[in-house]
């Protein structure tokens, strides 16, 4: 592969997507108790993860992946408000929006589409 190549967003996000989790997991875990140990809910968070980027790339957009993804938090015991808000925080503010450039929806920063697609985890 060509180093000059453009990278496409889903393989920028897909690099990224050990650190997404990484930091999902640090956010929620302050907000509650799940029964299961740090790295199988952090196993379980690396794959909403994989879930999440490709809800989030999808066209048309499905906002009931999104709530799926919102109930498989759930059902880690992550209930509180503060377990949303962070999950909204880490996917829906992007926290890798700077990592590809010319590959954000046209006329909206990532930061408002990326939260626009997520707030369907609500």
């Amino acid at each position: 592969m060509d180093a000059a190549a453009p990278v496409s967003l889903h393989d920028a996000l897909a690099a990224r997507r050990s650190a997404i989790a990484d930091r999902w997991y640090r956010a929620v875990a302050r907000t509650g108790f799940a029964p299961l140990g740090g790295p199988e809910v952090r196993a379980r968070l690396l794959a909403l993860t994989d879930r999440a980027i490709a809800a989030l790339l999808a066209e048309p957009f499905e906002p009931a992946e999104a709530r799926a993804i919102g109930a498989a938090l759930a059902a880690l015991h992550y209930l509180d408000p503060a377990a949303l808000e962070s999950t909204l925080v880490v996917l829906g503010r992007g926290k890798c929006q700077n990592s590809v450039h010319g590959r954000q929806p046209s006329g909206e920063s990532y930061q408002k589409w990326g939260t626009n697609r997520f707030v369907a985890l609500s």
